[in-house]
């Protein structure tokens, strides 16, 4: 699949930025993307996106990939 070239704090600022009322072709063009773009995340995440993707986010970087996983116990190789 390929990577968005935005990160999920982007979405987020520019979701948060058309809640609060400022016209999403400036929050385009501040962000070089699409009203196409906008839309599709919008639909993508719903208008309340903003809310959910700042937890999913916060959940996710709150613990390194090493904390997430749990611990393999170590093998020892047996003295036969």
């Amino acid at each position: 699949m390929k990577k968005s070239r935005f990160s999920e704090e982007q979405i987020t600022y520019a979701l948060r930025q058309a809640d609060s009322g400022t016209p999403v072709a400036d929050i385009c063009r501040q962000l070089s993307v699409s009203e196409a773009s906008f839309y599709h995340w919008r639909k993508k995440y719903g208008r309340s996106a903003s809310s959910y993707l700042s937890l999913h986010f916060m959940q996710r970087s709150a613990f390194s990939p090493r904390e997430q996983r749990p611990e393999r116990p170590s093998r020892v190789r047996g003295s036969a």
